[in-house]
Order: C-alpha cells, then structure tokens, then sequence
C-alpha cells in the first residue's frame, strides 16, 4: 500500500516516504524527534477498501442456485444425487458481481473475478489486471485525491488473493484504485471448495426439493443430496 505522508506547518523538519512501503519517515535535519509531534502527522491513504466477512447477496445465492446441475453418472442409485456445476461453475470456482449488475465465475484460464469484474465495468470486457489497472488509471479523481468521480463496488466470494501469480490484494491495494472503490467478501481467501458448498446447502434443497443434502468432501463435487 503507498501512502502519502502530510506534515504539520508545526514540525521543523521534513518528512519523505520510505520506499518501498511510504510506512517509514526519514528524519532530514537535525530538529529533536517528539512523541508529541508524531500525533500531527497523518496518513493518507491511498488504495481500495476492503471488507471481509460480508454476508452474501442474494444476487449471488441465486445464481449459485441457477447455476447447480446434478453431475450425469454420479448417482448412487435412485436415492442419492450428487450436486455440484458445470465446467467452470462449479464449488471451486469464485462467484462474483461489479454495482450489483454483472455476475460471473471466474475462469480456467486463471483471469481471476476482480479484474474481469473491474475491466467490465470501465471497458466492456473482462479482461485480466492489465486492462483493469489501465481502465482504473483513466478514471477522474476528486479533488480530495484518494476518492474516485466513477467508483466501483464489488462483491467477491473470496477475499482478493495474496498468491505471487495473480495478487489481486496487492493490485487493489496500489495506489490507482481509492477509498471508494470498494471490495465486499464473504470467504477468506483460499478457503476450501467444501466451505464453500456447504453455504449454498440451502440454495441446493431449494432447487432440489425432494433431497435433503449434505457436504461430501471426499467427492468432486461436495454435495451429496439423499432422498427425503
């Protein structure tokens, strides 16, 4: 995360960001270092807001649902049914929508929900980080400087992943996107495909009323429904 450092007119000395992190301050004189005028100084930061442990929408409950296919040959008689999606919209995948109005999987070919969401919105395509943080690069900034004239607002499945390939948290954390874009998940990140079935149970009974399911982690597809 960058931030800009802003000093008091009170201080006596100058502050500078430390790179590469902005979270260290060089002393540039010789002016004693007090406690007292630390509390002046204020951070600024510049970066997307991100909440965890939101409820899902229901938008999203109900394209899980939608999108639920009982898997061809994994009966287990006429009293079992095994639940899960098809290629791509599956357990595994991360669900995900931008303002409430696009709703998408990511995908197989490792374009992860957030840039394809982000990308959408400003261009009209998904595309992966590069379109999305050029996108984000064009937009107008107020005049506050760490809010967005056009934000956006994202819900993901899973929180935005740290992983050295696609670091979504780290590109939502770079200083182009602002307070205001803002980014609501409800699974950490990396969480297990069984969690995730296990949350839209409700969802499967729903779309499959004469089962009553359960989570069946030692098979593909997780949810086992038996009949009632």
């Amino acid at each position: 995360m960058e931030s800009e450092y802003v000093k008091s007119n009170a201080l006596c000395r100058s502050v500078t960001k430390r790179q590469p992190t902005g979270q260290g301050l060089n002393i540039a004189d010789n002016c004693p270092y007090k406690v007292s005028q630390a509390k002046l100084i204020r951070v600024v930061q510049r970066a997307a807001t991100l909440n965890g442990g939101q409820q899902i929408p229901q938008a999203i409950k109900t394209f899980r649902e939608d999108a639920m296919v009982e898997v061809g040959g994994t009966r287990d008689g006429d009293g079992t049914i095994y639940v899960g999606g098809a290629p791509g919209q599956g357990f595994g995948m991360n669900a995900g929508f931008i303002n409430g109005e696009v709703t998408i999987f990511n995908n197989f070919r490792g374009t992860h929900t957030e840039p394809k969401l982000i990308s959408k919105k400003y261009t009209g395509d998904y595309g992966d980080w590069t379109a999305a943080n050029a996108a984000a690069d064009g937009r107008n900034v107020n005049s506050d400087g760490v809010t967005s004239a056009d934000p956006f607002d994202l819900f993901t499945e899973r929180a935005p992943c740290s992983s050295p390939e696609h670091n979504c948290r780290g590109h939502l954390l770079h200083q182009r996107y602002k307070t205001n874009d803002v980014v609501n998940s409800h699974f950490v990140s990396g969480v297990g495909v069984e969690t995730v079935a296990s949350a839209y149970i409700p969802q499967a009974e729903h779309k499959f009323p004469a089962y009553a399911f359960i989570v069946r982690p030692d098979v593909p597809y997780h949810l086992q429904g038996t009949k009632k």
